[in-house]
């Protein structure tokens, strides 16, 4: 081979890579904000992932993971940034990282963090994280992993040195990339399906419905489609609309038929 074509062929694997990473998203995590008067420690890096917070980086990410596993594609995290700095009287924290498709088969759609901050934090937050990928593994049923490296994050405190150490990690669950949608009432619930299931990949064998609770739910798969739709008529002529939809979409599966009350629905994958 001569110079050229090993040129070429590290192009072409450069490129192959660049195929197998691409970059799905990119998330950026709610700036933590805390006094530097009367600071609660735990809560600067809290915003990362706390329970004692409805709104962090954890649940964005995997909010994030899961709506393109919903997509039909297998995801995974990278590029994680985080950052704590002190602004005016103020202690900001911000993160971000990107979605990415995975490239070891695995789809990964659980985004966890582990950190401690303060007094003897390094040994702490190493202890926390002893064994946690296994221990993931068995609560998600699925691979985990940790992605990157620890991060060690220090900022000056009323002349004091703060340090914290952060390390994050992804996992498969064994319920990964289901949706759940419901509705208030049989209209909301046919206007929700037709918005959240245009141009997915399901598995169409895992679609249930609860027309009592208006809900719908169902995983990720390898069938693509143009969408899911829920079609009800309520003066018995649900049987000649199907015919007429079926012959404008040959492609058109019924999944399941019913009746709440006095209206006969059907639920249908295109």
């Amino acid at each position: 081979m001569n110079l050229q074509e090993q040129i070429n062929r590290i192009n072409q694997m450069m490129g192959l890579l660049t195929e197998q990473t691409r970059v799905l998203d990119s998330v950026y995590g709610p700036v933590g904000k805390q006094s530097i008067s009367n600071p609660d420690l735990d809560l600067v890096h809290g915003i990362l992932g706390s329970k004692r917070i409805q709104d962090d980086f954890s649940e964005r990410v995997t909010q994030s993971l899961k709506e393109w596993n919903d997509k039909g594609y297998k995801t995974d995290v990278t590029n994680i940034k985080i950052k704590t700095y002190i602004e005016g009287n103020e202690i900001i924290t911000e993160s971000s990282c990107d979605i990415v498709e995975s490239t070891d088969g695995n789809s990964y759609n659980e985004f966890t963090t582990r950190g401690s901050i303060g007094d003897d934090f390094n040994t702490r937050h190493d202890n926390q994280i002893d064994g946690l990928v296994n221990r993931l593994e068995q609560y998600y049923g699925g691979n985990a992993k940790q992605v990157g490296k620890s991060f060690i994050i220090s900022f000056n405190l009323n002349g004091n040195n703060i340090s914290y150490k952060q390390s994050f990690f992804v996992a498969s669950s064994k319920n990964g990339g289901e949706t759940i949608i419901q509705g208030k009432d049989i209209n909301d619930l046919r206007t929700k399906i037709k918005e959240q299931t245009q141009n997915i990949s399901i598995d169409p064998n895992s679609i249930t419905i609860d027309m009592d609770e208006y809900k719908i739910t169902f995983k990720s798969g390898n069938k693509k489609i143009q969408n899911i739709s829920l079609i009800f008529d309520d003066q018995g002529q649900l049987s000649n609309r199907l015919v007429m939809i079926k012959s404008k979409n040959p492609t058109m599966d019924i999944i399941e038929q019913g009746k709440d009350n006095n209206i006969d629905w059907v639920i249908v994958i295109i």
